[in-house]
């Protein structure tokens, strides 16, 4: 018998934040290697920008792919480079939404990114790639947020922006967040193990 635990995020610290920023904001964060869809959020965002520059994204982290980031400046786009995780965790909390970008590789297809589940720590709605994707199919069973093939680049932009414009569409993810919150923090998969543990 096989009992699969996953991944999770800290409680102590990823927090929810009701300050959120001023401005709707879009946040990637992570590491930008290859198996990260870098391009992707810089092509949604440069296509936001034209439809609503009010709407900001931040990027954080670093990588092999964070030149891209540097040769393709963005004026709604701030790339801030690599932070210590606490920081990480306070900026994101503030932020209105998620985004997961992968490649259509194996790897990202037969897995769910950690930053997946500290988008469930702070609680805010997460948009996601690939389609077909173990991520993907979470975060649309739980309905806290939308899945996409790498190529809808224009359905994301959509989402987006209805998102910032139509709060009882969001709010419906928050709310779907708020349920699920604690079945995956690292302390609920701790207290899972030991529970198994001590069944044996």
């Amino acid at each position: 018998k096989c009992v699969l635990l996953p991944n999770g995020f800290s409680e102590k610290i990823f927090s929810i934040n009701n300050k959120l920023f001023p401005e709707f904001t879009v946040v990637f964060h992570g590491n930008i290697g290859r198996f990260q869809n870098i391009e992707l959020v810089v092509e949604v965002a440069r296509l936001i920008e034209k439809a609503n520059p009010l709407i900001k994204f931040l990027v954080i982290g670093d990588g092999p792919k964070d030149t891209y980031l540097k040769t393709h400046k963005l004026p709604n786009l701030h790339y801030l480079g690599r932070l210590e995780t606490q920081e990480v965790a306070n900026i994101i909390s503030k932020c209105h939404l998620g985004l997961s970008f992968r490649g259509d590789d194996k790897i990202s297809t037969y897995s769910t990114p950690v930053k997946v589940y500290e988008y469930i720590g702070v609680s805010i709605p997460i948009l996601i790639t690939p389609f077909e994707s173990e991520g993907s199919q979470l975060v649309e069973d739980l309905g806290i947020g939308v899945r996409f093939s790498n190529e809808e680049t224009q359905k994301i932009v959509e989402t987006i922006l209805l998102m910032a414009r139509d709060k009882n569409y969001y709010s419906s993810f928050k709310i779907n967040l708020v349920k699920i919150r604690d079945q995956f923090s690292r302390e609920k998969q701790a207290d899972i193990f030991l529970n198994l543990i001590q069944e044996l």
